[in-house]
């Protein structure tokens, strides 16, 4: 029994010797620890950090031994958002891979990204089964693009007229209609759909419509998602 103890444990540290560390970059929590709980059985997380700021605090006070293999970085992010971090990360420790995991999906911002180093682009609606093969791809290829991402970079390549500076939320949202604005606070209450047509004196076609137009342009598909950016951004 002893010696099959001994096996078992060595087992164990080889098996967290060969997985591969990951450091994750996302200002909210519980998506931080969804994250860590998805990707604990097939990698190890060397750290989170809500900012590129604390990821640079960090990295600077782990030994290189636990360095990340891959940075796992979002776009929207307070202090130092993902662009300063990616090409911070690309002058500082051009070793570490990262890989952009974001509810943004535009071609200027896809453009971006990978033009400032980013060797992998995902959105968060991504299914687990390609986040962990992405991760794993990476390392093993260099880069992942899944054919949404490279539709967009061959779309921005060839539209010579497209506008390459990607949008920011707090940009978006100031670029909304009175009426899209008036829509957008009042979903971040308990009201119903119904509720908020009677409100606004319109039909619920109407509201419909404006829900579609605003989930578009911000890129989010549900109300709790749109009263956390709202919230996030100071918008109510």
């Amino acid at each position: 029994m002893k010696y099959v103890y001994i096996w078992y444990e060595f087992s164990i540290m080889t098996n967290l010797k060969n997985k591969i560390k990951i450091g994750l970059v996302d200002d909210h929590r519980l998506f931080r620890q969804s994250l860590n709980l998805l990707l604990s059985k097939n990698f190890i997380i060397s750290f989170e950090a809500e900012n590129g700021k604390d990821m640079i605090r960090a990295l600077r006070n782990l030994p290189k031994s636990k360095l990340p293999a891959i940075m796992l970085v979002d776009i929207n992010m307070p202090i130092m958002d993902g662009y300063e971090t990616v090409k911070w990360l690309k002058e500082n420790y051009p070793k570490i891979k990262i890989a952009v995991l974001t509810m943004f999906d535009n071609e200027a911002t896809v453009y971006k990204m990978i033009s400032l180093g980013a060797d992998a682009y995902l959105t968060k609606d991504s299914h687990q089964e390609e986040l962990v093969k992405a991760l794993n791809t990476i390392l093993s290829k260099g880069s992942y693009y899944p054919e949404s991402v490279t539709s967009h970079i061959v779309s921005a390549l060839k539209n010579k007229n497209i506008n390459l500076k990607p949008t920011s939320i707090v940009e978006i949202l100031r670029s909304l209609s009175e009426r899209e604005s008036e829509f957008i606070k009042l979903s971040c209450t308990d009201m119903t759909y119904s509720d908020i047509a009677k409100a606004l004196s319109i039909s619920i076609g109407s509201v419909e419509a404006l829900r579609i137009s605003v989930f578009n342009k911000l890129n989010i598909k549900t109300r709790v998602g749109l009263a956390v950016l709202a919230t996030k951004n100071n918008f109510i």
